[in-house]
This record gives C-alpha cells, structure tokens and sequence, in this order.
C-alpha cells in the first residue's frame, strides 16, 4: 500500500462516517510513517483534526472531554498535494508523470515550482500562480497545451490561432507527390 493509498482509504472511511476525529492515531504502519522532508506541510491538515504516534504512553494529547467525537468534513474536501521542480522545457511544457503541461513560452527554460493533485497540476514562477491545468491520467506523452501559452508565431503556424481554425491545406507539390504515389502500384507481378 502506497502513501496515497492509505490516505485515500481514510479519507473513504472519514466519508463513510459522515465526518472526520478529533485524533486520529496510526498504528504506524510503514505507509503511514512519513519523514518529512524540507518543504513537506503535515499530513493532517484538516481543521481540529491532530494525528499522533501509537507509540506514546501517556495520554497528553487526548481529545477534549466535552467535544463531539466526530466533527462534521470539510466543505473543500482532501486531495494529496505533491510540490516539484522543474524545469520549463524549450518547447514550453514541464513534464510531470509522464505529462507535458504547457506554461507561457516566455518561461522557457526556466526552473519553476509545480504543485500535482489527483485533479490539478498548477505552474507557479515563485508565489505566483502562471497557470492551473486538469492533471492527465490517460496514456503516457500527452500534451495539455493553452494557445494562450504559445508565440504568435506557432498559433498561426499549428492552426490553432485565435480563429480556431485547422490547418492548412497541403500544396500543389505535395498533392502531385501524393497522386504519384497513390497511382503508382508495385507489386509482386511486376506491373
């Protein structure tokens, strides 16, 4: 069990019930137990709710007397939040899980704090917000990409400019080298 999965299990289970502890005690379990690292925020981070280690003998953190044993989920939810680096690629996208997410060109090559959830992955240039794409969970490579993001340059040149338009249709040359190849059989009769 991973981390993410042991969360989203108690974040089931906290749903189940219809609201979340005062305290929620782990039994340690080695997915449970996470080092923090520098940057890292808490692991319980819902208001009146505190986490403590099975492991403490005397009670100095038990819930109040008089307070409810459950108290009602929040309204926002919970969703695993997971910061990166990265580093702003010439093609101005940052690859995240095998994703590419497209950030203003003017950002090319520029190292930037990404922040992933289940549902978002958000590019900041330090404690600026520079844009918020849905998190991609199909098949590898894909691209999410604003036109916005894009030279005026490359609008024009991909068909996907402000008309929306397609692309444009191939030339003369390129149809009669088409046709030719098209028209042109060769088989095993040699005809």
């Amino acid at each position: 069990m991973t981390s993410l999965s042991w969360i989203a299990a108690h974040v089931a289970a906290f749903s189940f019930y219809g609201g979340v502890p005062q305290l929620v005690v782990p039994d340690n379990p080695e997915t449970s137990t996470h080092r923090p690292k520098r940057g890292d925020s808490a692991r319980c981070s819902t208001p009146g709710t505190s986490s403590w280690p099975s492991n403490i003998r005397r009670g100095s953190c038990r819930p109040e007397r008089n307070a409810p044993a459950i108290r009602p989920r929040p309204a926002d939810g919970f969703d695993t939040v997971e910061w990166e680096h990265l580093k702003a690629g010439r093609n101005y996208h940052v690859s995240c899980d095998s994703q590419h997410y497209s950030m203003p060109y003017t950002y090319a090559g520029q190292l930037l704090r990404v922040r992933v959830t289940s549902t978002t992955v958000t590019v900041f240039d330090g404690d600026q917000v520079m844009c918020e794409h849905a998190r991609r969970h199909s098949r590898n490579g894909q691209y999410s990409t604003h036109v916005v993001h894009a030279p005026t340059r490359h609008r024009v040149s991909t068909g996907c400019g402000p008309s929306g338009g397609s692309r444009t249709a191939p030339g003369p040359a390129t149809e009669a080298v088409i046709a030719g190849i098209i028209d042109h059989t060769v088989g095993p009769s040699g005809s």
